[in-house]
């Protein structure tokens, strides 16, 4: 399955472990229907414990009530952790991921990751722990 919104291509990287990735486009800058639009389309996947990787590295700005939306309980009911990929230490989508985890902590764990093999492991981890 892929679904295409505005800002993201979001398939499953996983899908007997309901784990979702969720690329950004490059150069997108994320509004609050931005945000419940992408939100929205986790629903047609499928999975009791759906976890997001989500790759932020090429966004170009998200708005504070975007934010806030990501780590409402409205949204965080889609999904139980989320993986944040920035790309590098200087890259804007992690001083995007650092306001988010630092300025609006929602109900999920949630990271910041530089490879997708890192943020898969932390994912997984999460998983086992719950099994």
């Amino acid at each position: 399955m892929n679904i295409s919104t505005r800002i993201a291509e979001i398939s499953w990287l996983n899908q007997e472990k309901g784990i979702i990735f969720s690329k950004a486009k490059k150069g997108v800058e994320i509004n609050v229907d931005d945000a419940r639009e992408s939100m929205e389309a986790l629903a047609n996947f499928d999975h009791p414990s759906r976890r997001m990787i989500v790759d932020i590295s090429e966004i170009k700005n998200q708005t504070a009530e975007a934010r806030a939306y990501y780590s409402s309980k409205e949204s965080t009911d889609y999904v139980k952790s989320m993986a944040l990929l920035t790309g590098s230490k200087f890259s804007i989508g992690n001083i995007i991921g650092n306001f988010f985890i630092g300025l609006n902590k929602g109900d999920i764990p949630t990271k910041l990751f530089y490879n997708l093999e890192d943020a898969i492991t932390w994912t997984e981890s999460l998983i086992q722990e719950e099994n």
